[in-house]
């Protein structure tokens, strides 16, 4: 099996990030058997590991909130304390879970197993910046045709409810084919108390409002198709008859170097019938509340969410309905018209193995267990890893705070997924041709996603803001422990196969080789949570054990002295140790070599590589390229600003990243599209306002034909577009000269050289991607073309 093949940038088109990924496997290698639990067997091995990990960078893991704090609200990010477990000393200990979830996902690399956990929770469109993702959110948010009749929101409008703790949606009224309409900035200046022309971050509004509704219809400026309200009052009562009462909704503002936004919205009155409602189900509501997934952080700081606190109230909302990979119908809302929107694939969809390959348990799976919550299955794992106490010898300093602080205060973010030129393969780093979430069929992950190392210049600006506000939402505090801090923690396994343990010694053999090491704890992409471990490894002679265990008539406590590494490297090897392991209650380890050669010829035949070196493998090349210590230099791997973000640079992967070799190749890819099956015709999301639209449509088409035939005919064939001197000229079938004035994922405005006059361009290629179209006609491009159809009003064509 063959997966999509992330393509490195050229240089200048590369992206840099304090993460990398190590490529998904393609073939997945399965479990060893596993025994039966009930027995130790004497062909599998049972024993202890004990490590003594030291920090080679500041280190973090937060504490959890004591119940007295959680009873005060206070929020886990501004307790500061590293985890302990006894309150008294708040000495500190790194949970074992971490310490475990960090080898795993190393075993994970190792063994050709499948990246876990992979989320099933959808992401949201984030940005409509002219590349491919602009189109596909248009596809599902935007109908009509700019080019007949004008474009509209393919969504719905009403308000949301709160009955106990379900919230439902009360679809608003149609009143002339529309359940909402638009309203010029300037107007709503005039009536709307306290609200401000719009700029960047000024406060938004909403607040009920007395208008008298109009149909829809097309405006040429815009090329949209819209009710306009002219008026509009703020009342405690009706002005006047023929008004209703809706609500009004301030839109957000928009860069743009031309005029940019100057409409708000006003949605209807909702309906009377309190048995129509629509309910929204939790996966919905926890999607929208979500902050940087539905809920924007501009959206939580204007206290503009649309889910209501009290049953009382009524909240004015857009919507639509759309349906998940797995075909569950789900609900999409915001409190404007362009809403975030759900993309229909998870990361989960984008793992591009088999039904068969998903339900195997892979190599990993049967080391450390798994639960599928789903299916009703478990396995039981059989490593456990117990918490990292500060060693008892340890006489250093531990906390890396000075005498005079109580907590260092770094900038964190969560990742963000919906960078899609990074977290998905691509072919081509042109920023219009961008593989994203919608692209199931030609893009998958990355793969195992790790942080880089930092280099030793690592300073205490990199991960402390001494200028951070004090109420800010994206900052924490915290009391790291310092650099070069010994903790000691034993890794205890039962049963494991010769090839398992194999695997375990592999990765902890790196860990403790001084030239990589392991990520564990917060922070790590401000370069904190860099870790060596040192280890010794004991096989428990189970049968010895428990002849010796009432030797003398008392309870014999484990010596763990024993050594066997005289055991010479030949097939007799293993015969020999499960001799000893009979013989000897417990026997020190002290080459481990039997092991890992024989986990790491394993993995090469159930890759077919027998002649291969397992170091070879570019699996194993990337994941050592990601652990080396120290990192690159740490400007090759920081979090880029929000401008470099923009252009939607590439991430190359890791050995691009210290090859300058590799650096040189440019990138020469295409991204193709797999073209889909048309899907069967469905429904408008607001049959109303299609229904307004497909009349306003046969109307003008009656009105478009009868004029047509008053024009008199043109050459058939013209080689030279006609120089126009007044809107008389123009004619269907003419060829004519203009410049383009505007050009967007929309389409394309051009001026003729006529005071008043304005012609909008449709591209006849209907395969071709409306971003295409505004790189082939930037602004300002001179162009010729027919003019195809003519709608004149008061002396504008």
């Amino acid at each position: 099996m063959s997966f999509p093949k992330h393509q490195n940038p050229s240089k200048g088109r590369h992206a840099t990030a304090p993460y990398n990924f190590v490529p998904l496997a393609n073939e997945i290698v399965r479990e060893i058997p596993r025994p039966d639990r009930d027995v130790y067997h004497a062909d599998r091995y049972t024993g202890l590991i004990r490590c003594t990990l030291k920090t080679e960078t500041p280190l973090y893991t937060r504490a959890a909130l004591e119940p007295s704090e959680s009873k005060k609200k206070m929020q886990a990010k501004d307790k500061a304390d590293f985890f302990y477990i006894d309150p008294a000393t708040k000495r500190p200990v790194i949970p074992g879970s971490g310490i475990r979830g960090a080898l795993r996902s190393l075993i994970e690399i190792i063994t050709y197993s499948k990246p876990q956990p992979v989320t099933d929770r959808q992401l949201f469109f984030r940005s409509l910046d002219g590349t491919a993702i602009s189109d596909a959110y248009t596809k599902r948010m935007v109908a009509g045709d700019r080019g007949q009749g004008g474009t509209y929101p393919n969504v719905k409008a009403g308000y949301i409810e709160r009955v106990g703790h379900e919230y439902r949606i009360r679809p608003a009224q149609s009143l002339h084919g529309t359940q909402f309409f638009r309203v010029e900035q300037e107007l709503a200046l005039s009536v709307i108390p306290g609200l401000q022309r719009m700029r960047h971050s000024y406060p938004w509004k909403r607040c009920p409002v007395w208008f008298r509704p109009t149909a829809p219809t097309y405006h040429e400026n815009s090329a949209q198709f819209y009710g306009d309200i002219t008026e509009i009052t703020v009342s405690t009562h009706s002005p006047g008859t023929h008004y209703v009462q809706g609500w009004f909704i301030a839109s957000g503002w928009v860069p743009s170097k031309q005029q940019g936004k100057h409409r708000h919205w006003i949605i209807a009155p909702p309906i009377t019938e309190q048995d129509k409602y629509l309910k929204i189900d939790e996966v919905d509501i926890d999607a929208y509340n979500e902050l940087n997934a539905g809920l924007s952080q501009t959206v939580k700081k204007q206290g503009m969410s649309i889910l209501p606190e009290q049953a009382s109230e009524l909240i004015p909302c857009f919507y639509t309905n759309w349906k998940d990979s797995s075909g569950n119908e789900r609900i999409a809302f915001g409190h404007t018209a362009m809403f975030r929107l759900p993309y229909e694939y998870s990361p989960q969809d984008l793992l591009p193995y088999s039904d068969e390959q998903r339900l195997q348990t892979d190599f990993a799976e049967a080391l450390f267990g798994w639960v599928d919550d789903q299916k009703g299955r478990t396995i039981a794992g059989r490593i456990s890893i117990g918490d990292a106490h500060v060693a008892k010898d340890f006489g250093g300093q531990i906390f890396l705070l000075t005498d005079n602080e109580s907590s260092l205060r770094p900038l964190l973010s969560g990742p963000k997924p919906t960078t899609f030129q990074h977290y998905l393969t691509q072919g081509s780093d042109k920023k219009k041709e961008l593989y994203h979430y919608q692209d199931k069929d030609d893009t998958t992950l990355r793969g195992h996603k790790l942080y880089w190392h930092k280099d030793r210049k690592l300073q205490r600006s990199d991960y402390h803001d001494e200028n951070a506000p004090s109420d800010s939402t994206q900052h924490t505090t915290m009391r790291p422990v310092a650099p070069d801090v010994l903790f000691n923690f034993d890794i205890h396994f039962e049963n494991l196969a010769a090839e398992e343990l194999g695997a375990l010694l592999w990765i902890l053999n790196i860990a403790g080789d001084g030239n990589h090491c392991l990520k564990i704890g917060m922070a790590k992409p401000l370069g904190l949570g860099s870790v060596s471990v040192q280890s010794r490894l004991w096989l428990s002679g189970r049968i010895a054990r428990y002849r010796s265990l009432f030797g003398n008539g008392q309870w014999q406590e484990s010596s763990r002295t024993n050594d066997a590494d005289e055991m010479a490297e030949n097939p007799a090897q293993f015969t020999d140790l499960t001799q000893r392991l009979q013989e000897q209650a417990d026997v020190l380890i002290s080459e481990w070599t039997l092991f890992t050669d024989t986990f790491e010829q394993y993995i090469l035949k159930q890759l077919g590589e027998t002649n291969g070196e397992f170091s070879q493998l570019l699996r194993v090349q990337t994941l050592l390229t990601l652990l080396q210590w120290p990192g690159p230099d740490k400007q090759k791997t920081k979090y880029m600003a929000l401008n470099e973000f923009r252009q939607r640079p590439v991430l190359p992967d890791p050995l691009w990243i210290t090859d300058e070799r590799r650096q040189e190749e440019r990138n020469t890819q295409q991204n193709k599209r797999t073209v889909r099956a048309a899907p069967p015709p469905q429904r408008p999301a607001n049959t109303e306002l299609a229904d307004a639209f497909t009349d306003f449509l046969s109307e003008r088409q009656s009105q478009s034909t009868a004029t047509a035939t008053e024009q008199p005919a043109k050459p058939a064939s013209q080689s030279e577009p006609t120089k126009l001197t007044s809107p008389n000229d123009l004619a269907i079938g003419l060829l004519v000269q203009g410049v383009v004035t505007t050009s967007n994922f929309m389409g394309l405005t051009v001026e003729l050289g006529l005071p008043g006059v304005k012609a909008t361009l449709k591209a006849e290629d209907t395969e071709s991607s409306p971003d295409m179209l505004q790189e082939s006609y930037p602004v300002n491009r001179s162009i010729v073309a027919y003019i195809k159809e003519l709608r004149m009003k008061k002396n504008k064509g």
